[in-house]
């Protein structure tokens, strides 16, 4: 073997010592490892400097600890980069409050809320910055449609802005904008608001504003800097219909369907159809408009107890679907069976279940037990076993006990959180709960493939 030159060997070594000395530089200067300083009153130092590249100016209120940055003309991009130079001992908190080392921070900036940014000494305190952004030149906005669907008596219609926009409001003390839908024709106008990027309004007559050809939209951003789009018009959408609250449960000698959720028509013809993976073919209900909803009044006597898949129709469209589960007097069920997000539990899953093995889902029992108070203990032994049956082949599943927290309604519930076994076999397994009690719900009405 050939010896390495004298020459290379030195070179190498000292490359290898420079990385070391660099690695040992970066470590000594480590924020974490850095004692906090401290003002003459005994309060921490947080902040240095902050520096954004692309700025012209960036004024900060130390009463306040305010940053306003100022952009220039027509500046575009979606996102500027804050550059935070921090004193001895600090770090950047991020979106759950927990420490990182990071220094810098993206922001999109464009029709946003004023950015807040928090700041914690490793002695605990911390400290709260907030950036607002003010781009110069008059805004450039776009809607994606000037034919806007109306679903209801209220909308939330996107808004794209290309410039001259910052955070809303752009510098402290302003108001947000104002937003403004007139009728040229007429002069006839209607007020709304606008919020993260979306304009909103609630609309007291629909009729009126489907009737308007078209209007134009003014958005005030405040520093006489106004956007004005021009021959906006409103359309009918196709509803979005939906059962409200705790509605699933029917009793089809006593109960009738109401459906909310869009702007229905007396001129279309509405139809719910109940089905389930038991029943051979659906049974169809009309359904008849009244004011802002549509109703079956009577239910189908003749339907067996159990789960349903409830599709509403207008004309031959679906416009939407819920899960119901018809009893003749109150009794244990299965309100709703998904996989996915722990805040679904507020919905009803009416999407059919196919499941791998080892994956986790959720099932929420009817009654659920609930509580008002945060002090309540929940008991997993409460909670039902979810019965997996395919012919002979049986399996039940234990839950874990998961609280799912409505804070709307400062309710909380409990739910089973449940795992497909690795040993059970692949195929299609009709699904139910077996309560403490060893009462058994009839199956949900999906039933569930394995894979």
């Amino acid at each position: 073997m050939r010896k390495m030159p004298l020459y290379i060997l030195l070179l190498v070594t000292t490359v290898f010592l420079s990385a070391c000395r660099k690695q040992q530089d970066k470590e000594e200067v480590a924020p974490s490892t850095l004692p906090v300083e401290y003002y003459p009153d005994g309060s921490p130092k947080f902040l240095r400097e902050l520096k954004v590249p692309d700025a012209e100016n960036i004024v900060y209120d130390s009463l306040t600890r305010n940053f306003t940055i100022s952009l220039p003309t027509n500046f575009s991009k979606d996102e500027i980069n804050l550059n935070l130079s921090l004193y001895g001992g600090i770090g950047l908190l991020d979106s759950t409050e927990s420490l990182t080392e990071s220094t810098g921070i993206k922001f999109s900036y464009k029709g946003s809320k004023p950015l807040r940014f928090q700041l914690r000494a490793t002695d605990g305190e911390e400290m709260t910055y907030q950036v607002y952004v003010t781009v110069a030149g008059q805004p450039r906005v776009q809607l994606p449609n000037t034919d806007i669907p109306l679903y209801s008596g209220s909308f939330a219609l996107p808004l794209k802005i290309i410039s001259g926009v910052g955070t809303t409001p752009s510098a402290p003390g302003q108001p947000t904008p104002g937003v403004k839908f007139v009728d040229p024709k007429s002069g006839w106008a209607m007020e709304g608001f606008y919020q993260d990027n979306q304009i909103h309004a609630y609309i007291p007559d629909v009729s009126k504003l489907l009737s308007l050809s078209h209007l134009t939209l003014e958005i005030n951003f405040g520093d006489e800097k106004k956007a004005v789009l021009e021959r906006v018009r409103f359309v009918r959408g196709l509803p979005r219909a939906h059962l409200q609250g705790f509605d699933n449960i029917l009793f089809p000698k006593t109960d009738s369907i109401t459906v909310y959720g869009g702007y229905f028509s007396p001129n279309e013809k509405y139809e719910v159809r109940f089905s389930s993976d038991f029943l051979s073919q659906p049974v169809s209900r009309e359904m008849k408009y009244m004011d802002s909803a549509i109703v079956a009044g009577s239910l189908p006597f003749n339907i067996a107890p159990g789960s349903y898949l409830a599709t509403f129709y207008e004309g031959d469209k679906v416009i939407g679907k819920s899960s119901v589960y018809f009893s003749e007097d109150k009794t244990h069920s299965v309100e709703t069976i998904w996989k996915g997000q722990l805040q679904q539990a507020l919905t009803r899953n009416t999407e059919r279940l196919s499941f791998r093995k080892g994956d986790i889902f959720y099932a929420k029992p009817w009654p659920p037990k609930y509580s008002m108070s945060s002090t309540t203990a929940f008991n997993e032994k409460d909670l039902p076993d979810l019965r997996m049956k395919n012919g002979t082949m049986v399996m039940d599943l234990r839950p874990q006990l998961v609280v799912v927290h409505w804070a709307v309604a400062g309710l909380r519930f409990s739910v089973g959180k449940y795992s497909v076994p690795a040993n059970l076999p692949a195929g299609i397994y009709q699904a139910s709960l077996v309560f403490p009690d060893k009462k058994e719900s009839k199956p949900y009405w999906s039933k569930i493939t394995v894979r």
